[in-house]
């Protein structure tokens, strides 16, 4: 069993899909799943400042983009600010019933290799 603030599990979630060395969009597409989805932790994750809940709901799209900043590639880009309007000016919805076929394609891509490697157990869309 692993035991994990709630920060650090979205920060190992970012950091899964960046070393995965997935495209930008991919990037862009987990800070979509972290903003829009309820998250089930994986069943080998304890939160410890969470009680006995295993289920996260959305972040703020400011604190997914400091999420993707701490691991962003290349490193030229490391700032929480150019991740906050890269997503403001690529994905203009605040909600999963909003998003694109396309997007939300990528999303799903997110979510099976989140589920692949236990991170999470299932994703809901929280509208």
């Amino acid at each position: 069993m692993r035991t994990l603030s709630k920060n650090e599990f979205f920060d190992e979630v970012m950091k899964l899909v960046v070393e995965c060395g997935v495209d930008e969009d991919h990037v862009i597409a987990t800070m979509i799943l972290l903003h829009c989805f309820r998250l089930t932790v994986g069943p080998n994750i304890q939160l410890r400042d969470a009680g006995d809940a295993r289920e996260l709901a959305p972040i703020t799209r400011s604190h997914a983009a400091e999420c993707v900043a701490k691991f962003a590639k290349p490193k030229k880009r490391p700032l929480p600010a150019f991740y906050w309007q890269d997503i403001a000016r690529r994905m203009p919805f605040d909600v999963a019933g909003e998003i694109t076929a396309d997007w939300q394609q990528r999303v799903d891509r997110v979510i099976a290799l989140l589920i692949a490697d236990n991170l999470i157990s299932q994703a809901v869309a929280d509208n």
